[in-house]
């Protein structure tokens, strides 16, 4: 894993702007799509309430999950207030991800914007 962040926080000042970049290789579990194929679970449905099969139909056995494993990269920044030495609230945090994922099953998700917000609890600063 290869990773480069530069952050400008310093828990001294009360607003802090933090910047960061990271480059890692990662698997986006979120590029996984199932292909459900309706009318082998229509079948095995009706089978099930005829009392035909053992078992409930799992999904398994009549859908196929196809992923993609690719590296992406991150980007982004946002702002902090420190409440105290320990606690931090994280008021905003926008970020940008580029993956190096080809489409599966159709869909596209090779550009990201993600925000957050949140508190931040620092264990092992007071």
């Amino acid at each position: 894993m290869h990773e480069g962040r530069l952050n400008t926080r310093s828990p001294l000042k009360k607003r802090s702007v933090r910047r960061s970049f990271l480059l890692v290789p990662r698997r986006p579990e979120s590029w996984a799509h199932d292909v459900v194929d309706t009318e082998r679970r229509t079948k095995l449905d009706n089978e099930w309430e005829a009392g035909k099969l053992p078992h409930y139909p799992m999904r398994s056995d009549y859908s196929v999950q196809q992923s993609e494993n690719g590296f992406a990269l991150l980007a982004g920044g946002g702002v902090d207030i420190n409440v105290t030495p320990a606690l931090t609230v994280r008021v905003a945090n926008l970020e940008y991800t580029r993956s190096f994922v080809a489409p599966v099953g159709g869909f596209d998700a090779s550009h990201g914007l993600r925000f957050t917000s949140g508190l931040m609890l620092r264990i092992g600063t007071w």
